[in-house]
């Protein structure tokens, strides 16, 4: 009978360490599948800044991946037909430097271009060169386990910041740790953009 109850004792003491263990494990994951996301929007924003070529963010439910693509023209440089340039066909695609997001693990609970609500399912949505771009909103949440709702993020991309944000989301919507910032027009080299 002793023997059981040390057995017992050293298994509730085992589950004691590894369970909170697991559960810290998935709250990481899903914390470096937000950070990622914010990473895609600050490749964004930072090309934006910077290059001149025409990006689009996609987002597919079946796959469960936010994708950031680039217009390219295939054959950009003209090729030679008889004397004249032909230019090439523009074609969407994925883009090499900015990994497809897996949201495994979490999922967008709501997403918001300048306040307006996109599709659950599938949304895109465009930047194009010379043209302000949206406010993007992200609330992005933890998968449930064993009931209890997981945690919340919004991840945001204000129109002219130069990086997105990540702040946690607290019971009743109360944004946690959010700071306030401002953004430079000059130094991002928009200083005749209206306020």
């Amino acid at each position: 009978m002793i023997e059981l109850i040390v057995v017992v004792v050293m298994l509730g003491v085992l589950g004691g360490l590894i369970v909170p263990r697991m559960m810290s494990t998935e709250r990481r994951r899903a914390q470096a599948r937000v950070e990622a996301l914010a990473g895609m929007l600050t490749v964004v924003a930072q090309r934006e800044a910077l290059a001149s070529h025409r990006m689009r963010l996609s987002y597919d439910e079946k796959r469960g991946t936010v994708r950031l693509d680039a217009l390219r023209v295939i054959g950009a440089q003209g090729e030679r037909m008889g004397g004249r340039a032909v230019l090439g066909e523009a074609d969407w695609r994925p883009d090499p430097l900015a990994p497809a997001v897996e949201l495994a693990g979490v999922s967008l609970a709501e997403v918001r271009f300048d306040g307006r609500p996109a599709d659950d399912r599938k949304w895109q949505v465009e930047f194009v060169p010379g043209v302000p771009r949206a406010l993007i909103e992200m609330v992005v949440q933890m998968d449930e386990r064993g009931g209890r709702p997981g945690r919340v993020w919004l991840v945001e991309l204000l129109p002219y910041a130069p990086e997105a944000d990540v702040v946690t989301v607290g019971a009743g919507g109360v944004t946690e740790g959010r700071r306030a910032r401002s953004v430079d027009l000059d130094d991002l080299g928009r200083g005749e953009v209206e306020w």
